[in-house]
């Protein structure tokens, strides 16, 4: 990579210790915008970075903290409209788990071809599943 395509930055370390936010030991956040490190060199109290700017990771690192900002947002409207979508879900799984074991009555496995046959229907489905025995 050629240096000219790349931005240097240059800190002190108080200043480096104030204002990065480190990632890992390659990458780090600087006025909201993250930086791969491509190469540093340290002069004095002065440390000189050559950076990439990593634009798709401070987009998603955006678009998140708007998210988390919007799920803990003080809008009463927004507040009332998550508990009902919670609700929503809640009401679409079981909470009591159904006993199969009661149903095992057959001694001998029998196909079910479920596209033709259904011995009952159970809504919600339990979960988990049950298991079936196939034999032809």
């Amino acid at each position: 990579m050629n240096k000219k395509d790349l931005i240097l930055l240059k800190f002190t370390r108080s200043e480096a210790e104030a204002q990065l936010d480190w990632e890992h030991s390659d990458e780090f956040e600087y006025k909201d915008q993250m930086y791969d490190v491509v190469e540093s060199k340290v002069k004095g109290d002065t440390t000189y970075y050559w950076c990439w700017p990593d634009d798709e990771e401070t987009k998603l690192d955006s678009t998140l903290d708007k998210l988390l900002a919007d799920s803990f947002g003080k809008d009463q409207q927004q507040k009332d409209n998550q508990r009902t979508v919670i609700s929503i879900f809640k009401s679409l799984y079981c909470e009591k788990l159904f006993n199969w074991h009661l149903l095992t009555v057959i001694k001998k496995p029998i196909l079910h071809l479920y596209s033709l046959h259904f011995n009952s229907v159970v809504f919600p489905p339990p979960v988990p599943p049950p298991e079936t025995t196939f034999c032809l």
